[in-house]
């Protein structure tokens, strides 16, 4: 019996892999889409892209700029007396916010 068994484990079954054997891949080094066009469509193609990705890089740049600037130092000190037990919410400014907040939501067609 102890003969069967250690000739079995020694047998490799068809479904048997090898750990680290690689088989063979198709190598495409080009998708078919960029195989179907010359080079000029393919210059082409990614002056569009890179068009596309500047323009996007600008309107971040313009939305990056209307941001307000940040004051660290009141951002410091406001966490320090939060940190202290010294901030006081005023609860009607909040709800003020607020309010004025959603309102920016509103659409205005439905006044």
């Amino acid at each position: 019996m102890e003969k069967f068994n250690s000739q079995s484990k020694k047998r490799k079954r068809p479904g048997d892999r090898e750990i680290g054997k690689v088989t063979s891949l198709p190598v495409n080094k080009q998708s078919p889409e960029v195989q179907r066009v010359g080079q000029e469509d393919l210059e082409k193609l990614q002056d569009d892209e890179l068009r596309k990705d500047l323009e996007l890089l600008a309107r971040m740049r313009e939305q990056i700029e209307q941001l307000p600037e940040i004051d660290a130092a009141r951002i410091v000190q406001l966490h320090d007396r939060i940190m202290r037990g010294e901030y006081q919410i005023n609860g009607k400014r909040l709800a003020q916010k607020l309010d004025s907040f959603e309102a920016d939501f509103q659409d205005p067609s439905s006044n």
